[in-house]
């Protein structure tokens, strides 16, 4: 039998005769009312992160130097040391110039192989902290549509006309600044474009296809595209954002003329980017574009600069119109957050949306008339045409 009555499991508590209290009037029963907490409103869902601001961004950019000098210095130390380990006698190596300048010259790709590596994981890591649990949605790790996949790929000739025409360019007055200011020389030494055909040339082709294709696609499109771009265009607008970005983005590649040469491939890679809403769509354009170039140098000739031609005006020009037509089909064909009433969201204020809703509202796809579809694919596809037959491929 147990100690207690009925009563005590229905909310009350009453004295009962196996206590030994006096159920008599003079004892007043004494009950306790069992009263549920009121219900915990539900939580509200953060919204995204609004991702950095300028200072911020200069903090990123400066990491991104100083995570490539650090793992340098490492991956060099490493190496004198494997080396004294596997061979004593190394030692002389080291106290010969020559010969270690040699032996960097062997082991120079391996090492910026394994730095450009290195480089992939802390980027992802860095994109997946700075974004918090909601990165996927942040970063836009969403599905490729087709039509912006062939887009992407008529991009890549035009953009490369360009790029090298405006390299022409201001290569052209920098050699004659160079002339009456011969300091400007010592910083030809960072120069990708004129050092990266020796590095190449000494290097097997799977680790120049990672040194120069795929570790920059991944690393620079998370960094410049996933992270500072994002914040940048949520804080700045569009265009602004777009230009910052840019200008970031090009400082990065460090010698003057290469800065000024990537500029402008990197406001089309931003805008693949903004229409697409995946960031799939800048790592392929900058993938395609990276590797184009290293197939030049490897089959082309490309990094012979004796044969090189210029490019022609009338086919920058040509490149150009083609460039602003495949961005406005990107326009006109972008994914679009909307509002419950069907009204679009703008691109800078899409980080005040909750985003359960962006995950289950889905994107209105927009579709180019197809008049204008067939008109971008017929000037693509004339200016790929003359970008062959002027001995450019």
């Amino acid at each position: 039998m147990s100690d207690r009555p009925d009563s005590y499991f229905n909310g009350e508590m009453k004295p009962s005769f196996d206590d030994g209290v006096d159920p008599s009037p003079a004892s007043e029963a004494v009950e306790l009312e069992i009263v549920s907490p009121p219900p915990r409103p539900a939580l509200q869902s953060a919204t995204l992160r609004q991702g950095p601001g300028l200072l911020e961004t200069l903090g990123w950019v400066a990491g991104f130097f100083m995570a490539q000098l650090l793992l340098g210095a490492l991956f060099f130390i490493l190496y004198i040391v494997v080396m004294l380990v596997s061979d004593p006698d190394f030692i002389t190596v080291l106290k010969n110039r020559a010969l270690l300048e040699e032996h960097m010259v062997e082991a120079q790709p391996l090492m910026i192989a394994a730095v450009q590596g290195c480089l992939i994981l802390i980027c992802l890591t860095a994109a997946r902290l700075r974004w918090g649990r909601h990165y996927k949605i942040s970063v836009k790790l969403n599905s490729f549509r087709p039509i912006h996949f062939l887009a992407i790929v008529a991009l890549i000739l035009p953009t490369q006309v360009v790029s090298q025409a405006i390299y022409e360019q201001v290569n052209y007055v920098w050699q004659l600044l160079a002339v009456e200011l011969p300091n400007l020389k010592l910083l030809d030494e960072l120069n990708i474009v004129e050092s990266a055909p020796a590095i190449i040339q000494e290097s097997p082709v799977h680790l120049s296809f990672l040194i120069f294709v795929i570790a920059p696609a991944v690393n620079e499109e998370l960094l410049f595209r996933g992270i500072i771009g994002n914040g940048l265009v949520h804080r700045y607008g569009v265009v602004l954002g777009i230009l910052m970005t840019s200008v970031f983005f090009a400082i990065v590649h460090m010698h003057p003329v290469h800065v000024a040469a990537v500029f402008g491939l990197g406001a089309v890679i931003h805008w693949t980017y903004l229409t697409t809403r995946t960031i799939w769509a800048p790592m392929l354009l900058h993938f395609l574009n990276n590797g184009f170039a290293l197939y030049s140098a490897l089959y082309l000739g490309a990094s012979d600069s004796e044969q090189q031609t210029s490019i022609p005006f009338w086919l920058t020009a040509c490149s150009l119109i083609t460039i602003g037509l495949l961005c406005l089909f990107l326009w006109k064909s972008r994914r679009q957050l909307v509002k419950p009433d069907g009204l679009e969201v703008p691109m800078d204020r899409e980080w005040q949306v909750y985003p359960e809703r962006i995950t289950s509202r889905g994107f209105q796809q927009g579709m180019p008339s197809w008049g204008f579809s067939i008109l971008t694919a017929i000037v693509s596809l004339g200016t790929l045409i003359l970008i062959c037959s002027d001995g450019l491929i």
